[in-house]
């Protein structure tokens, strides 16, 4: 099983056509910051040592510190649960 990613990239110049009227601010980030999501990791510090890479390698071309946010599941079904911690702990 793989890990389900999904990059965020709003901008404060976005638009969000179902926030109209509703008093509501539409989702953004400060100006120049990357948020990245990622989700259900599920005990595979393999592949979510390759994520990091790729959004090490993403965040590079964007001033600021990135933000990651982590979703779901760090461990379940897969065989690197201690790994998966470990990685994320530091």
């Amino acid at each position: 099983m793989g890990i389900a990613k999904l990059v965020l990239s709003w901008t404060n110049d976005t638009e969000i056509s179902d926030v109209k009227d509703s008093g509501r601010l539409p989702p953004s980030v400060p100006n120049g910051q990357r948020v990245y999501a990622v989700g259900d990791i599920h005990g595979r510090a393999d592949l979510l040592a390759d994520l990091h890479r790729m959004i090490q390698r993403d965040a590079e071309s964007a001033p600021g510190t990135p933000v990651i946010i982590y979703l779901g599941d760090y461990i379940d079904r897969g065989e690197q649960n201690r790994e998966v911690l470990e990685i994320l702990a530091h």
